[in-house]
């Protein structure tokens, strides 16, 4: 049986295992990272691809540019730090008004991102993971108020 399989057969189907065996591990370990560069390419893309009225493509500037970068990567810092509290709360079995207080804790560091785009996809994420890990349904009343500061709450003047 092995007198028939060659060499080169032998070491072109050994390339093929190990290829798609890294190709594996990369996209299970550098998924995250793929998307992000694969996103970024796409909103350049459309970005170039406007025209304006006299027919030049228009071109954000750098300030928009450095403006969104920093905003992406508050959002993932603000993504991992969200997973941590929802891990937390399941494992303590917080009630939702703990809950509520330990993301309004984490959200008042991530006032840039409140009016943005961002903020309704986060508001999203939070009821969801808050069903998910916590059993807990937050309506859209309560998580409007997660994004007020403790300075913006409408008792202050009590």
């Amino acid at each position: 049986m092995f007198s028939t399989i060659s060499w080169s057969a032998y070491v072109e189907c050994m390339l093929l295992v190990v290829l798609s065996y890294y190709i594996g591990i990369i996209l299970i370990y550098y998924r995250r990272d793929i998307q992000l560069k694969f996103t970024a390419y796409q909103q350049q893309a459309f970005q170039k691809s406007p025209t304006d009225q006299t027919g030049a493509a228009s071109q954000p500037t750098n300030d928009t540019r450095e403006n969104n970068d920093l905003l992406f990567s508050s959002v993932h810092e603000l993504m991992d730090e969200l997973k941590a509290v929802f891990q937390s709360a399941a494992d303590k079995q917080f009630q939702k008004e703990e809950l509520l207080m330990a993301l309004q804790v984490k959200l008042k560091h991530y006032q840039q991102l409140k009016g943005t785009a961002f903020q309704v996809a986060i508001n999203n994420h939070v009821s969801q993971q808050a069903l998910l890990h916590c059993k807990i349904a937050l309506d859209d009343m309560e998580i409007k108020q997660l994004w007020q500061a403790f300075y913006d709450s409408p008792d202050k003047g009590i």
